[in-house]
C-alpha cells in the first residue's frame, strides 16, 4: 500500500482541523492503523494531540510531504512487512 510521506497534511472525515501525518503503522487497541497525526498547524500541545488514523478517513489530500529515495526505500520495505504479516494471518484463518 501506498503511504503518503511524514509531514502530509490531510482533511478526515468528522475532524474540523487538517492533520499532519507524523507517522505510520501505530498498534492501539490490538487495531493497527496505517497513519498517525497532529492537528495542524498546532501539532502536539498535549498528550491527547495525536491520533490513529486509517486511509478511509481521508477526505481530501491537502499538502504532500517531502518524499526523497529514503522514503520511497521505508515505503517499499514497510509495504513488504505488512503483505508478509497479511499472508501469515489468512494462513492461520484457514
Amino acid at each position: 500500500m501506498k503511504l503518503y510521506p511524514i509531514g502530509t497534511i490531510v482533511h478526515l472525515k468528522g475532524i474540523a482541523h487538517p492533520i499532519m501525518i507524523i507517522g505510520f503503522y501505530q498498534v492501539y487497541e490490538e487495531k493497527v492503523y496505517e497513519y498517525v497525526g497532529v492537528p495542524y498547524p498546532t501539532g502536539i500541545v498535549s498528550t491527547n494531540s495525536m491520533m490513529a488514523f486509517r486511509p478511509p478517513l481521508i477526505e481530501a489530500l491537502l499538502a504532500k510531504g517531502y518524499e526523497d529515495e529514503n522514503a520511497k526505500k521505508l515505503d517499499r520495505a514497510m509495504d513488504r512487512i505488512v503483505s508478509g504479516i497479511s499472508a501469515m494471518h489468512k494462513k492461520e484463518a484457514v
